[in-house]
């Protein structure tokens, strides 16, 4: 598969404004009491104009928070998937989250 120099460009467009994106973000929570860590990962679904979901294959930077969440960072926007339950999250005390 060959693509052309100008895909290639867009392409480079794209996952740098992607990348600044996640650098920031990865600054901002590294300072919070959080473990994180970072990469880029695909399989992830968005919403058609439909509203059916669509996998998308290409990968995008994701920052996973040990324990809470994923934040996902697509050309679309930021999304963020919870990793703790529904209960476990209504009981969580949120003091160490404030500053």
């Amino acid at each position: 598969m060959e693509i052309t120099e100008q895909e290639r460009q867009r392409m480079n467009e794209i996952y740098f404004a992607l990348s600044t994106k996640q650098a920031q973000l990865f600054h901002g929570l590294y300072h919070r009491v959080f473990e994180l860590s970072t990469g880029f990962y695909n399989g992830h679904e968005h919403q058609a104009p439909d509203g059916n979901w669509q996998m998308d294959y290409y990968p995008i930077p994701v920052i996973s928070v040990k324990g809470y969440c994923d934040v996902e960072i697509s050309p679309d926007g930021i999304s963020v998937t919870t990793k703790k339950k529904r209960n476990d999250t209504l009981d969580y005390s949120f003091e160490k989250l404030k500053g």
